[in-house]
């Protein structure tokens, strides 16, 4: 069992290592959606990650995947989706997310 939980403890810190990319894409980006919730690989934040991987630029629409649990309104959560969609970053954001 020590193997195993050895095994998931080096796992879990390989996959957080991919998650400051994400984030500074993102807000290479101008999108504040990281000051919004709290988890970027949460329900919310991979929705709408993978929206916006999958092409949806509407910040609205974006606002709309947002969890009812998140305390900040669809307004400010708008607010902070609205940005730059350049190539590379959406590049780089992609190849953190896959990783």
């Amino acid at each position: 069992m020590p193997v195993l939980m050895r095994h998931r403890g080096e796992l879990v810190q390989a996959a957080s290592q991919h998650v400051q990319p994400m984030h500074k894409a993102l807000t290479q980006m101008n999108l504040q959606i990281q000051h919004v919730i709290s988890d970027i690989t949460g329900r919310t934040g991979l929705a709408m990650v993978e929206a916006i991987l999958a092409g949806q630029r509407d910040s609205a629409e974006l606002a709309k995947l947002r969890d009812s649990r998140i305390r900040a309104s669809e307004e400010t959560m708008r607010k902070s989706l609205v940005g730059n969609w350049r190539k590379e970053h959406l590049f780089t954001l992609k190849q953190s997310l896959q990783l």
